[in-house]
């Protein structure tokens, strides 16, 4: 399942790390995403 946003500054600094890495796609812009990895670094 593919998770869309809006993303903000708001959504970027209250992503939490999981298990696996995942990402939060954004509905504004295609193809610009941020990535969550377990260790809790963000990209």
């Amino acid at each position: 399942m593919k998770l869309s946003k809006r993303l903000t500054s708001a959504i970027t600094e209250s992503a939490k790390p999981k298990a696996a890495p995942y990402r939060i796609w954004d509905t504004a812009v295609p193809q610009l995403h941020l990535r969550v990895q377990p260790s809790g670094v963000k990209s």
